[in-house]
């Protein structure tokens, strides 16, 4: 950033910005960080679910999208794993679509600790 100083000459401000390096020392920030860490767990697990079905059925992207009700370019997205166009309820809209059934099982976390959740399809991948 540059500012004219009184004189009217400019002069350069380095604005740094220091990172706590525990982030755990700010709770509602580390809270919000478990929180986004449990979301993209979450869509990972079903993201290769949903890659899964594809896998299993030999489907080509066009058949998949015509199965999961939606436009090839997203089973695209998908195969490449763009984790950010989707959304929870997206993928498990897709594997209800092809008939795989989302469990979720909630379970409470140890003093101290985050809360783990696990969400499997119904349909287990060959290598579990």
């Amino acid at each position: 950033m540059t500012a004219p100083s009184e004189s009217g000459a400019s002069r350069t401000h380095k604005l740094s910005r220091k990172r706590s390096p525990v982030p755990a020392a700010n709770p509602a920030a580390a809270a919000s960080s478990h929180s986004l860490m449990e979301h993209l767990r979450l869509r990972a697990e079903l993201m290769d679910a949903v890659r899964g079905v594809i896998r299993r059925q030999g489907l080509r992207q066009q058949d998949a999208a015509d199965l999961f009700g939606v436009a090839q370019p997203r089973v695209s997205d998908l195969v490449r794993g763009k984790i950010a166009l989707f959304s929870i309820d997206t993928l498990v809209d897709m594997l209800a679509a092809a008939g795989v059934t989302v469990e979720l099982k909630l379970r409470t976390a140890r003093a101290g600790a985050p809360a783990p959740a696990r969400t499997r399809g119904a349909e287990p991948d060959a290598s579990e």
